[in-house]
């Protein structure tokens, strides 16, 4: 049965007491005053409200009264792949993704109205966690989750030009690698966010072309997606004409036709335009839509 201290276990004897002296107080009653403590000195002077207590370490970190606690980076315990902090932007970390704890950003994400380039759009929390774990299956596309300061900002593809239905629309050259990026929500209440789009796909890029070791790479954006065209030009990417890709009617996987323009970046284009790049994100304000490569 609990103790009167609510432990559940019983309080030691204190060996300093007689088993009929008082009890010490913890706290004086209102209205008296607080018995002399036996080991002050009697002139010592009354501690002032607001003063240091000698006893603490001047390092120790005391939370304000009140004070919310900070939230935990999200996918903090995570490995990433790639890390990269940006001058005037911050630290992104690229993690691949995992089907069941990154559902609930995944699906809320690509199942939106701004996302309909993804191809998504209305997908149901299963239909969502089912592509992405025949995406998790396979050893040619991979999902990646970018976290910027701790909170999850955009969702990114890499996949094998060759096995992909773009391989059948140009001559894939060794070294290629395919992209595909999907930029989260606005991460301020009126969505002004200089640099975002640029900063996220350079992040990316680095560890596309340079982590992995990859000559150039690869985009095939909806020609009506004139936003992403747009980025992607402004990025280095080259254009090399409009292309079809044709319908995929699998168990699996259903992709439409696809009218898209083709564009690539090679991975000397891209480090030797990094280089010329002024310290800070890019000078480019995304606004409140979301940008959607693919």
């Amino acid at each position: 049965m609990p103790t009167a201290d609510g432990t559940g276990t019983k309080r030691a004897a204190d060996p300093a007491r007689t088993p009929d002296a008082p009890a010490p107080d913890s706290a004086p009653v209102p209205g008296t005053t607080r018995a002399a403590d036996p080991g002050a000195r009697p002139d010592a002077p009354a501690p002032v409200p607001g003063a240091a207590d000698p006893g603490v370490s001047p390092d120790a970190a005391v939370a304000p009264a009140g004070a919310e606690p900070a939230p935990r980076p999200y996918a903090g315990h995570r490995a990433a792949v790639h890390e990269e902090t940006v001058d005037g932007f911050g630290t992104v970390r690229v993690l691949p993704v995992d089907p069941h704890a990154d559902l609930d950003v995944v699906h809320g994400w690509v199942a939106d109205e701004h996302a309909a380039y993804w191809g998504m759009t209305g997908f149901t929390r299963r239909q969502v966690l089912e592509t992405f774990l025949h995406l998790d299956s396979l050893d040619t596309h991979h999902a990646f989750l970018a976290v910027k300061d701790g909170v999850p900002a955009a969702l990114f593809q890499t996949y094998e030009p060759a096995a992909d239905r773009v391989g059948t629309c140009y001559e894939v050259a060794p070294g290629d690698i395919g992209v595909h990026l999907l930029i989260g929500p606005p991460a301020t209440a009126d969505g002004a966010r200089t640099g975002w789009s640029a900063s996220l796909l350079t992040v990316f890029l680095g560890y596309a072309l340079t982590g992995l070791d990859r000559r150039r790479a690869v985009v095939e954006p909806d020609v009506r997606n004139t936003r992403a065209v747009e980025r992607l030009r402004r990025q280095g990417f080259e254009p090399a004409g409009d292309i079809v890709l044709p319908e995929i009617d699998l168990p699996e996987v259903h992709l439409p036709e696809k009218h898209a323009r083709l564009a690539f970046l090679t991975r000397a284009s891209f480090e030797t335009n990094r280089a010329k790049a002024p310290a800070g994100p890019p000078g480019e304000n995304s606004g409140q839509g979301r940008a959607a490569i693919r």
